[in-house]
């Protein structure tokens, strides 16, 4: 499949709201790489409830980086209480905050910390905020470096 089939798929399967077309062409997309492109219809599908691709699609998200994302990251992890159908273990709402701290995004980590609705969020975002007080010239963290390696620049 070509990077323009996935990027009409990818848009195909949110229109639709289908969520066997978005597992086949996350799938696809697994194999083939992450790509900037898909950043904004990650963030859509972020925030819909329609189908379980959240963990992944915040995980690529991390990966990708693109501060336009941020909004739907931050939607995400503050109102985790709206998915606790599919995540019991607030895995979801981590995976945002790692994300919103990835992308530098101090603004909306200060706003977690403060309102989140479930305590271990806003306690995960303070530990973030903490990191990213770190200096500039500090090395890269580990993870970092090697998630790096899985998006096609």
């Amino acid at each position: 499949m070509e990077h323009d089939d996935i990027t009409r798929a990818l848009e195909a399967a949110l229109a639709l709201r289908d969520p066997v077309a978005l597992d086949r062409v996350l799938s696809t997309v697994w194999s083939v790489g992450l790509t900037a492109e898909w950043a904004p219809v990650f963030a859509k599908l972020l925030v819909e409830h329609w189908h379980v691709a959240q963990e992944d699609l915040a995980n690529a998200l991390q990966d990708l980086r693109d501060p336009a994302t941020s909004d739907a990251l931050y939607q995400v992890a503050h109102d985790s209480t709206d998915y606790n159908k599919i995540d019991a273990g607030r895995a979801l709402a981590r995976k945002c905050v790692w994300a919103l701290h990835d992308l530098g995004a101090r603004d909306h980590l200060e706003r977690l910390a403060a309102t989140a609705g479930d305590g271990e969020t806003r306690a995960h975002a303070k530990a973030k905020l903490e990191l990213a007080m770190r200096s500039p010239a500090d090395p890269p963290d580990a993870y970092r470096v090697s998630r790096d390696e899985r998006v096609r620049r």
